[in-house]
């Protein structure tokens, strides 16, 4: 449940239909490369933004400032209902192929989780636990950010 409410965190704080997003898109500070993504392992998770930037640290300032916007006045809740049907339907979508289905239930064989228990993670998840998944996960005191920068003078 965890791991559906982060991406829902993610997408309403940097998806490509976000307001952050658009912004910074629009000055230049990041391109099409620019993405967010969750890992959930048994003894740690992180989420990342990441993409490339003339300007990271400037990019990075306002990713920040974005979060602490929706830390203060909360995270829109017809965002977070618009995303949970996204992700549900991305879900169903899954079974579309086998492929997705074949991804979808190794992935959580070894997490000991059934393929359907995603049915009851979608009707179960609330408003008020991705808000707390938010305040707990989007804290100051466990941000990083690191810039690859190429070296000068290579190829």
């Amino acid at each position: 449940m965890r791991r559906t409410a982060v991406g829902i965190i993610l997408e309403i704080l940097m998806g490509k239909s976000s307001n952050t997003y658009g912004e910074l898109y629009s000055c230049g500070l990041i391109n099409e490369t620019f993405d967010s993504s969750y890992t959930a392992e048994v003894n740690y998770g992180y989420s990342m933004f990441g993409g490339e930037s003339p300007e990271p640290d400037k990019a990075g300032e306002s990713i920040l400032e974005s979060i602490s916007k929706a830390r203060k006045a909360g995270l829109p809740a017809e965002a977070y209902r618009r995303l949970l049907k996204a992700a549900e339907g991305s879900f169903v979508r899954r079974f579309n192929s086998a492929e997705g289905i074949t991804n979808s239930f190794i992935s959580g064989y070894f997490k000991g989780v059934s393929l359907f228990d995603n049915i009851e993670i979608y009707k179960k998840i609330s408003y008020d636990y991705v808000s707390g998944v938010f305040e707990e996960t989007f804290n100051d005191k466990y941000l990083a950010m690191s810039v690859i920068k190429p070296l000068k003078g290579g190829d």
